[in-house]
């Protein structure tokens, strides 16, 4: 009888860990998310909570882990959703794929509004246990290096005309990958805006610093944090035109290619107004040029 009983606890060891592995979604998954903005590598963690899944994905929010709203599975075939609480409003990105063994792979939706973009992603599982990966502070910035094209609408204001604003920006790391060089050309109503500056990380205070020149020797100095996936900053008080303006600017990052910006602005000391909206999308790599106003 006590035999029987060790090889029952013996057998018992040897399938406990198989069990625990059979799991076809649970784990940590890498690869690779593609759109017709580039490519771009992406980490994801499911976790298996009774009969319901969670989970968290990074590298479509610059490093940052963004949690699925929902993860749904049936069988191979799998969806998860997820949104991004962006100033213009809630942006959801869908999910739908397929696991066959250490494999996932499908296509996703974001839903912007006014625009759609679709992606495609495959990853492979590359472990079982969940692990959070956190970026400095300066590898976050690197999720902006590259060319993004944009469109803007902005209200007339001291800084510039109103009406709809398209362009491009260019991101590129300087001074060994401590600050971000930007310029930025696009046109208004007929009237162009460039301009450029840097992107810094202020260890000793724990923010980040954005200086920008702009055409006609407009300068802002803005300080913010990186909160959720995206960035909040407000500039010190400028002088123009005899008037005090103060800028406040709201960086949401809703994937790999795409993140939108909502400012507001402040005259004399007033109450904040809705300045304006706009959307960035990458530049796949091999048509991105740097834009260097002159």
């Amino acid at each position: 009888m006590r035999q029987a009983l060790v090889r029952w606890i013996l057998l018992t060891l040897t399938i406990l860990p198989a069990w625990a592995q059979q799991d076809p979604l649970q784990g940590r998954w890498e690869g690779m998310a593609r759109s017709s903005q580039g490519e771009r590598k992406v980490t994801v963690s499911f976790k298996k909570e009774g009969d319901a899944y969670t989970g968290v994905i990074s590298g479509v929010g610059g490093g940052t882990e963004v949690p699925f709203k929902e993860v749904k599975l049936e069988g191979e075939k799998g969806s998860a959703k997820l949104q991004v609480d962006a100033p213009q409003g809630a942006v959801v990105v869908n999910f739908d794929f397929v696991v066959k063994g250490e494999a996932l792979e499908g296509k996703g939706e974001i839903n912007l509004g006014t625009q759609v973009f679709n992606f495609t992603y495959d990853l492979k599982r590359v472990g079982d246990l969940l692990v959070r990966v956190e970026q400095t502070p300066e590898q976050k910035l690197e999720y902006f290096v590259g060319q993004w094209n944009f469109e803007m609408t902005s209200r007339e204001s001291p800084l510039g005309p109103g009406g709809a604003l398209k362009g491009t920006m260019s991101f590129q790391k300087v001074l060994d990958g401590k600050f971000l060089e930007t310029f930025f050309d696009g046109a208004a109503e007929g009237a162009s805006v460039q301009g450029g500056g840097y992107i810094g990380y202020d260890a000793g205070n724990k923010v980040y610093i954005f200086f920008e020149s702009r055409k006609g020797g407009v300068a802002l100095l803005s300080v913010g944090t990186w909160t959720g996936p995206g960035i909040r900053l407000e500039t010190a008080p400028l002088k123009i035109q005899d008037q005090t303006l103060r800028v406040r600017r709201a960086i949401s990052i809703v994937s790999e290619t795409t993140f939108t910006v909502k400012q507001e602005m402040s005259l004399d000391g007033g109450p904040f107004q809705r300045l304006s909206n706009g959307t960035f999308t990458k530049v796949a790599p091999t048509a991105a040029t740097k834009t260097d106003p002159k």
